[in-house]
């Protein structure tokens, strides 16, 4: 019996994910705070396997009208 050379353990390597505040997320998550809108994307558009990054979403603009005036 051949006996393998090398061993792969998945459990090891890198893992595909945003940080933020000590915590992993994955691809498309998507952290909401005050006014800002975080999504975490690939670093590289052409990369299926890649670095992951967190990329800023932009707010729909939201008109307000004061009470009483219409």
């Amino acid at each position: 019996m051949i006996q393998p050379v090398a061993e792969l353990q998945l459990n090891t390597l890198p893992q595909r994910q945003c940080l933020y505040a000590g915590k992993g997320y994955s691809l498309g998550a998507i952290i909401a705070m005050d006014n800002l809108v975080l999504e975490c994307r690939s670093a590289q558009e052409i990369e299926l396997n890649g670095s992951l990054k967190w990329v800023v979403r932009q707010l729909p603009a939201v008109s307000v009208t004061p009470l009483g005036h219409k």
